[in-house]
């Protein structure tokens, strides 16, 4: 017997702010639930990414848990909409739900009442510990499969546990084929979603572009989409690249990137800003990048967007020709430079301690800092290592530019000097 399973939790990166730390909840996915799930012939299984292209993605929603024969709720980063789909679950099904959850995640009290599987960054990260948290998840379903089996109903859900007179509610049959054949046999927004993936590797963006805004159509309340429509618009230069830097200023602005408190939103918006800058020379656009720049910066204190501020403000301090702002552009260059530095010696650190591979776009920014510092012995150590790890020419080329880019504002900075009265 086939077996549906509706998997809830958040995706692409989430920042816990607890623990001062972004997750990448898709990895997880990747990496723990999706290969465990893959040891069951008899299991078809769902995220709530991958359901059927629909406008009502509640009813959607609702159904899925409901008519789920097990639900996988990963809670990590205590997701508001997980822990409520979550709760959902439990008052409709009293039986087969896993919980699981980051082992540093401080849990509400309420969770006391429920077994959690927990799991550490190093357990994802480290092959023979995660695949040992594989083992342990599947041995989980196991004897959720054998109770379905055999008919016996293990109680999970608190609620049927404490309210013992409450009948959960059933679906009759025809309904409950229509759902599973809507949902795990139709076209789905995983479909739409690894069409996107794939025309975005292949460096086919428009086409991409064209895939999210069927997406964002149908999921009017989803941001990631109209997002990824507006950057990867942005990067379509085969034809008229300023005329799509403007359409795709349009949609990301449909975001109110100034009021945003979604650093991906403030990055693109700066990007795009930023680009039409160098191709227009339009002050206005340079100010939009660095207010929106900084404005992630100071929601997430991420290097990325630090940098990205230094590198605007290096523009402005390269057109720049009165005294009294380059000398607070040097100022205000040379400090924050100092910070996004720091930021990213934390993370090559962590990443180290975690036994995570370091990010060779890490050592690019470290060895940029130190640049501008006029390190050098620092500035070439990085830079080798970056250059050892990068593969695409792309990549160097986007390096070499800001190099050059710090090079000229190094000499600029050095030649500017603050008078005595």
């Amino acid at each position: 017997m086939t077996y549906h399973c509706f998997t809830i939790m958040g995706y692409g990166e989430k920042t816990d702010y607890k623990l001062s730390k972004k997750i990448n909840l898709d990895k997880i996915y990747g990496k723990l639930i999706k290969p465990t799930l893959s040891n069951f012939d008899n299991i078809d299984n769902l995220r709530g990414d991958e359901i059927s292209n629909s406008e009502i993605i509640d009813t959607d929603m609702f159904e899925l848990l409901l008519s789920a024969d097990i639900v996988i709720a990963d809670i990590t980063t205590l997701n508001p909409n997980a822990i409520y789909e979550l709760g959902i679950r439990h008052a409709l099904k009293p039986y087969s739900t896993i919980i699981l959850s980051l082992d540093q995640d401080d849990l509400p009290f309420d969770f006391n009442h429920n077994r959690i599987f927990r799991y550490s960054l190093k357990d994802i990260n480290d092959r023979t510990k995660l695949q040992a948290k594989v083992r342990e998840l599947r041995s989980l379903l196991e004897t959720i499969v054998k109770n379905l089996d055999d008919g016996q109903e293990i109680c999970d859900s608190p609620f049927y546990e404490y309210v013992k007179y409450v009948k959960r509610p059933n679906i009759p049959a025809d309904k409950l084929e229509q759902i599973r054949s809507r949902h795990y046999d139709s076209e789905t927004i995983k479909s739409l979603m690894d069409q996107a993936h794939r025309l975005t590797k292949e460096r086919k963006y428009q086409e991409a572009a064209s895939t999210y805004k069927k997406l964002s159509l149908n999921n009017r309340n989803n941001p990631y989409y109209i997002q990824q429509q507006a950057l990867l618009l942005s990067k379509v230069t085969d034809t008229d690249h300023k005329r799509n830097l403007i359409e795709a200023e349009k949609i990301i602005k449909k975001l109110n990137p100034f009021n945003s408190l979604d650093c991906e939103t403030t990055g693109i918006y700066g990007g795009i800003e930023k680009r039409l800058f160098s191709i227009t020379k339009y002050k206005t656009h340079l100010d939009n990048a660095i207010r929106s720049y900084n404005r992630g910066f100071i929601l997430d204190h991420n290097y990325y967007n630090g940098e990205n501020v230094v590198n605007c403000l290096i523009y402005k301090l390269l057109d720049s020709t009165d005294n009294e702002e380059l000398i607070y552009l040097k100022y205000s260059i040379n400090n924050l430079n100092k910070d996004v530095l720091n930021l990213a010696l934390q993370e090559k650190d962590k990443q180290i301690r975690e036994n995570s591979d370091c990010d060779y776009w890490l050592f690019a920014t470290i060895s940029l800092s130190y640049l501008l510092m006029d390190d050098n012995p620092n500035y070439i150590e990085f830079k080798s290592e970056f250059e050892c790890q990068s593969i695409y020419d792309r990549e160097k080329q986007a390096f070499k530019e800001t190099e050059d880019l710090r090079k000229e504002a190094l000499k600029r900075l050095m030649s500017i000097t603050i008078e005595k009265s």
